[in-house]
């Protein structure tokens, strides 16, 4: 019995996590006395908080957010995902930049209570309530407390010098709603869940401070002081801090229905000050701007965009509630911008568009964060997507053709760059659904998911239920759950009681999951109505989310209709010459090359390509294919003009593909590149095949002498050189593993075949030397290489690991090789120490080419027309290959054993292994220091004595100009053997300097592909 009845208790406990209770909402009510330490930076505070239990559960303990101790130490989540993020200023900030929170001694109601931080985060504590709290009772929790505040270089909450931007500062109770408890850590990315409630607010500091708060001041003194430095514009002559006055002041705010509580103060604040009129109460509330000398040119017109922004969200949402709106010129690098009930502080911005985009949106945020107060860390776009929505609006309606800002030079609209945000990601199956955790989104996907297509889907709503059906509806949402905590469904019952229509395609289908929208039109003549077409609209990903139809005559629009998926349309061609899906481009459509459909011709739906100069985006409505002229260079081709013809984008599609062909001036070849791929998606995750080819035709360099091909052959033609030609083809297939959380190592697995092709064009098969021989041209050699290449690639926190392996198959051969590759950032402006290891083993079954061989030195050009070049496989792209004289003749790719000084002793026919080592160095240039360790067997070796074991090393400094695409190595130290050959063949120092230029990664392809998530 005595278990049971434990187990009853424990059930008791626990229930309102597990079953959900009707809405409700706790109130809390603070009183906090703080004062501020400009010389310490320190607060030292006590707080006196009445929590109020209005669920119908019975609490014995109260989760609290102790936030400010996330600045602490490296212990805490924040500290792992500014890591992730790769903002590495906080990891590697000393013990006087950061921040903490402490000095408690709790007490309810009088009665000491313990805080334990057993639920695991390091800035969460759960208070322990000496007498249970019973529903609809309420406990007065007191305590003093003392904040260190951090270094603003990396912390919202910070100082730069004595500039303070106070927030998350207070000891504050996890939010207690319907689905249970929801205590949380501080995190960059991924915001804030707090109840609401009334706060009284005393603050105490240097008289000569500005303050800017949340809340109404109390102090009339100060407030008409404040009006009057407006009206005077007292300009401080520098922006350098003035001494802090002697003598204080103590400032009080009061606030009721909000749910945090935040301050900012400077002695350097300039002070703008007006009224706005409100459109539908038509009450007036007060506008404050508070800025500093650093950036007033930029902030002249910020008042305007203040109350431009407040009438905006007010006529289209609901009448701001509160009695005034400020905003504020903060000197925190956390960030562009960040908002708080009442007050929003923004960093500072290059112009007057970027700085109106970010008061218009983090204004936007007393709507969707401060009164409308959803669960941000859980439901991020019902907060950053839906304020987006009305931030675009806002720009669309007062700069009409310009809202996309200095993108607009480029042709875009605002709704276009989100659009593109959106495409880059989804297009290659790494978009992450809005139904996911702040936490687990990917940065970018933080931004192109959550603000981007959290906009875009309401855009998507508003088009269907038409604009004023939609803005009544919003509003009726405002007013049913302002300063209320609404979830998804909430928001769909609101909006489905105004409108009174079904919408679960809208939460269902977009505001779940990764469903990706794809529409097409079919048609076919429809026989029950003589002369008419019946036109059905296709959504390939299985979604019921319906969109605008358009009809076209004489490339006007005449009617539009709302059309769902499945769904018939019956059209008369006589009076209708076009159809066209979403017309205002108001829905996130994965392809919209398949959106229109002419309701006469042979073919009604093909759209034939348009050709355009350069390159493009990816997200026209028609198919594109970009021709651009072209100048190659190298050593044995010279100049090569040619042509480029593409239709690779910036956004990705199934299908590329890329011709370029070129002429040599010097060699008189038709040379170039050419390239196609297609990408088989598995299970519309980001895992997928790659199956195409790449194809190359280059001069090589080498040449045959009409002196070489027989004795006294008598010139020809006036030609007495012939040179080579490599033709190489490269069929490939690979799998590549992307994790669907997109966070964990990703693996590739590939299968190429390397067919290389090797001749003399230019010598004919039929000259006579003086002997009267008949002379045949040397063959073309061809030697096709298998390789079966394995990568994995995995990034956590500062660490980036790399490991490779290889197994090549030859005619001649078989090689394995394998390298273990590991970079470790060491400080906070991303320098880092890397090391790898590598090793190699060949079987030779006989004479193959010398290039083939293993060597500890990377590839470059040089070698011979036998096929013993280093590049054996042309899978680089050298400015001079086969020469040994001239700079352009030193280019390399650090591949192989990674030394950048050719080995005394030739390549090997059996094993080596290297380590390579590399330390950028903390100085403001980029340049690090490597050094190199090799050893290999020289059983075989061409040059060595057999079955010895021969050792190298080599070190030098490195100019980096693109990491591991662009650097130039100078050698400072070698070993003797090398140094001696260098000597024997009088080789200079000059000649040994190499250098590093992947032009064979330099394509827009490659490199966006290559965009870190």
């Amino acid at each position: 019995m005595r278990k049971i009845i434990g187990l009853a208790i424990v059930l008791a406990f626990i229930t309102p996590s597990i079953h959900a209770q009707e809405y409700f909402q706790q109130n809390v009510a603070y009183d906090i006395s703080v004062s501020l330490d400009d010389e310490a930076h320190v607060l030292n505070g006590m707080l006196n908080l009445t929590y109020t239990n209005n669920s119908s559960s019975t609490l014995d303990f109260i989760y609290f957010h102790l936030w400010p101790k996330a600045y602490a130490d490296f212990e805490s989540e924040l500290s792992d995902q500014l890591d992730e993020m790769g903002q590495y200023n906080y990891h590697f900030s000393s013990k006087e930049e950061r921040g903490n929170i402490d000095g408690f001694r709790w007490t309810v109601d009088g009665v000491e209570a313990s805080m334990t931080s057993e639920i695991g985060g390091s800035d969460e504590g759960k208070l322990v309530l000496p007498q249970n709290l019973e529903p609809g009772m309420s406990c007065v929790i007191r305590t003093p407390f003392q904040v260190k505040i951090p270094s603003g270089a990396f912390s919202r909450l910070g100082h730069v010098g004595q500039s303070y931007q106070i927030t998350q500062w207070y000891p504050k109770p996890a939010v207690f709603d319907n689905k249970g408890w929801h205590p949380m850590p501080y995190l960059t990315q991924g915001e804030f869940y707090s109840e609401f409630g009334s706060f009284k607010v005393s603050i105490t500091l240097p008289k000569n401070y500005i303050v800017g708060a949340t809340g109404v001041m109390q102090n009339k003194e100060e407030y008409e002081y404040m009006k009057s430095l407006s009206t005077r514009m007292t300009v401080q002559d520098s922006n350098d801090f003035p001494p802090s006055s002697e003598e204080t002041k103590t400032l009080t705010f009061i606030q009721d229905k909000v749910h945090d509580f935040a301050w900012f103060a400077d002695k350097r604040f300039n002070v703008l000050y007006d009224k706005v009129e409100l459109p539908d109460s038509k009450d007036s509330i007060d506008a404050w701007v508070l800025y500093t000398n650093m950036h007033m040119a930029a902030w002249q017109k910020s008042m305007e965009y203040v109350k431009d922004g407040i009438i905006h969200y007010s006529k289209y949402v609901g009448d701001y509630p509160y009695s005034h709106a400020t905003v504020i010129d903060g000197t925190l690098s956390a960030g562009g911008g960040m908002e708080y009930p009442m007050i929003t502080v923004i960093n500072g911005t290059s112009n007057d568009m970027s700085l109106e985009q970010v008061v218009v949106h983090e204004l936007g945020h007393n709507w969707f964060y401060g009164i409308l107060g959803s669960n941000e860390r859980d439901h991020a776009w019902m907060d950053e997507g839906i304020n987006t929505y009305y931030e675009t609006r806002y720009f669309e309606e007062k700069y009409p053709g310009h809202e996309g800002g200095f993108l607009s030079r480029l042709g875009l609209n605002g709704r276009q760059v989100h659009e593109i945000g959106y495409l880059f990601n989804a297009r290659k199956h790494q978009d992450q659904g809005l139904d996911v955790s702040s936490a687990d989104y990917t940065t970018m996907n933080y931004g192109v998911m959550v603000y981007s297509k959290g906009g875009y889907i309401m855009q998507h709503l508003a088009s269907i239920l038409g604009q004023d059906e939609f803005d009544e509806a919003m509003h009726a949402y405002f007013n049913d759950w302002k300063f209320k905590h609404p979830y998804p469904d909430d928001m769909e019952a609101s909006l489905e009681r105004a409108t009174g229509k079904n919408l679960d395609w809208f939460y269902t289908d977009l505001a779940v999951g990764t469903r990706k929208l794809n529409y097409s039109l079919k048609s076919h003549a429809d026989h029950e109505h003589e002369g008419m077409l019946s036109v059905t609209l296709k959504e390939k990903s299985g979604s019921s989310s319906p969109v605008i139809i358009g009809m076209y005559k004489a490339g006007e629009c005449i009617q539009e209709q709302v059309l769902s998926p499945g769904e018939n349309l019956q059209v008369d061609p006589s009076h209708i010459e076009e159809l066209r899906i979403d017309p205002e481009c108001a829905v996130l459509d994965l392809n919209r090359r398949n959106n229109s459909l002419r309701t006469s011709g042979l073919f009604k739906s093909c759209q034939g390509p348009q050709i355009k100069l350069f390159a493009g985006i990816g997200n026209s409505d028609l198919p594109s294919i970009y021709v651009m002229p072209v100048l190659g260079i190298n050593g044995p081709d010279g100049l090569m003009p040619g042509l480029s013809i593409s239709n690779i984008e910036l956004l990705s599609k199934g299908f590329e593909y890329s011709f370029m062909p070129m002429y040599g001036i010097k060699s008189y070849f038709l040379t170039g590149i050419a390239s196609m791929n297609k990408q088989i998606f598995m299970n519309a995750g980001p895992s997928h095949f790659d199956i195409g080819f790449t194809a190359k035709r280059f001069g090589t360099g080498y040449h045959i002498s009409v002196e070489e091909a027989g004795p006294a052959l008598p010139e020809v033609n006036n030609i007495k050189e012939f040179d080579q030609v490599a033709e190489v083809f490269k069929p490939y297939v690979s799998y590549n593993y992307i994790p669907v959380g997109l966070k964990t190592a990703r693996h590739s697995l590939s299968y190429t075949a390397h067919i290389v092709s090797r001749e003399f064009p230019g010598f004919t098969d039929a000259i006579m030397n003086s002997d009267g021989l008949i002379l045949t041209a040397p063959p073309r050699l061809t030697d096709v290489f298998h390789a079966l290449d394995y990568q994995m690639d995995k990034k956590k926190a500062l660490r980036k690991t790399q490991i490779q392996g290889m197994i090549e198959g030859h005619v001649h051969y078989m090689k394995i090789e394998g390298s273990v590759k590991m970079e470790h950032i060491y400080n906070e402006k991303k320098d880092r120490i890397t090391w790898r290891v590598y090793g190699a083993k060949i079987r030779p079954w006989d004479f193959g080419p010398l290039g083939a061989m293993l060597s500890l030195n990377g590839q470059d050009g040089s070698g011979s027309p036998d096929g013993s070049s280093s590049d054996y496989r042309y899978d680089g792209l050298f400015l001079n290959r086969a020469s040994e004289n001239g700079f352009a003749s030193q280019q390399m790719v650090r591949n192989r054993g990674g030394f950048t000084q050719l080995s005394p002793y030739g390549g090997t026919d059996n094993w080596l292994a290297s380590l390579n080592l590399e330390a950028d160095l903390p100085i403001p240039l980029p340049i690090s220091a490597y050094a190199n360790f090799g050893v290999y067997h020289t059983k075989g070796s061409l040059t060595a004595t057999k079955g010895t074991i021969e050792p190298l090393y080599e070190a030098g400094m490195r100019i980096i100009l693109l990491r591991d695409l662009m650097d130039v190595s100078f050698p400072m130290i070698l070993y003797k053997d090398i140094k001696d050959s260098y000597t024997f063949n009088d080789i200079s120092y000059g000649q040994t300097i190499r250098f590093q230029f992947r032009l064979d990664k330099m394509n827009l392809r490659t490199l966006r592909n290559a965009i870190d998530l």
